[in-house]
């Protein structure tokens, strides 16, 4: 009668250790598969990083060519307009472009740079007899593009023309005091 007991007691000995197995690669299974979602997001998040790296680059990369398609654009249309504006400055002031690309103005994070230039055309020349907006257009110009600027004859002619047009106005308007006085007096 022993047998039964034994065999009883082998089989529930065996199904301790098969439950208890299944019980061990239950947590080892778990185990693994934590492993691997923990090892799948780091993946994830890697990929999503170098994604996100990847475009910035791109995005700074694009940035970088706009300013560049910018700058030539501008570099492009002041030289277009180089010859205009010499033209424009005929029997004023004689202009010389110093360079083949005339066009000076540089994009910074504050505007457009220009070049200084040591001694202005309008102190050079002593030409302050022009109005503000044209000794401002003359100094804008002269920083903008390479250029040397020198007054013509007609520049000096016609300061001259005008100032002894303000002293014979100046003279008429004496005249006619005077004149005026005589006719009250009269």
């Amino acid at each position: 009668m022993a047998l039964p007991w034994l065999i009883g007691a082998a089989v529930l000995y065996g199904a301790h250790k098969l439950l208890s197995s299944d019980d061990d690669d239950d947590d080892d299974y778990e185990e693994r598969q934590r492993d691997n979602r923990r090892r799948e997001r780091e993946a994830e998040e890697r990929a999503a990083n170098e994604r996100a790296e990847r475009n910035r680059v791109e995005r700074e990369q694009a940035k970088q060519r706009d300013r560049t398609a910018v700058k030539n654009a501008l570099v492009q249309d002041g030289n277009s307009y180089a010859p205009m504006l010499s033209q424009a400055l005929t029997d004023i002031v004689e202009v010389r472009y110093t360079s083949d690309s005339s066009y000076r103005g540089v994009i910074n994070g504050s505007g457009i740079y220009t070049r200084s230039i040591t001694q202005s055309f309008i102190k050079s020349y002593e030409l302050g007899f022009l109005d503000n907006v044209t000794r401002a257009n003359l100094d804008r110009f002269e920083t903008l593009y390479d250029v040397t600027l020198s007054p013509s004859p007609a520049i000096y002619d016609a300061h001259n023309l005008i100032c002894d047009s303000d002293d014979l106005l100046n003279d008429l308007q004496s005249y006619r005091k005077r004149l005026q006085k005589l006719k009250d007096n009269l």
